[in-house]
């Protein structure tokens, strides 16, 4: 943000695993490949781009002050605890679950998807569990 000369968040933090874009989005797709490319910051990779991908959009789009967007739709855990209670819980907005050590707002009744779960036997738990619920 310093770098950039962005003095606040327009926004709370979204993720860029997941971008919705179209023709007219072209020139911060275009700025965001630019800043990914940047030699000064890939040299010091770990100061500017603690999250490789997704600290550079989302200093692109502060500094544009950017403040609408989708808004959160997935989790990212890799707890298999955490995915049953989004499943089992009926949330209001207000909630607050913690995960991966943070916490944040969000409504657990708009989660679409889960990211981040990539230990086989969770996995495999894990879709047991949907395939259960699935039938009954």
């Amino acid at each position: 943000m310093k770098y950039m000369g962005v003095e606040k968040r327009s926004m709370l933090y979204v993720y860029s695993c997941l971008c919705s874009f179209n023709e007219r989005c072209r020139d911060i797709i275009l700025e965001w490949k630019s800043v990914c490319d940047n030699q000064f910051l890939m040299n010091d990779i770990n100061t500017y781009f603690p999250f490789k991908d997704e600290t550079p959009i989302n200093v692109i789009l502060w500094r544009r002050e950017v403040s609408n967007n989708l808004g959160r739709i997935f989790l990212n855990t890799h707890e298999y605890d955490k995915i049953i209670l989004s499943e089992k819980t009926k949330l209001n907005k207000d909630t607050r679950i913690n995960y991966l050590n943070k916490v944040e707002e969000f409504d657990l009744d708009d989660i679409m998807f889960y990211h981040g779960v990539k230990e086989k036997e969770t996995l495999d738990r894990l879709i047991e569990y949907f395939k259960n619920k699935k039938e009954s």
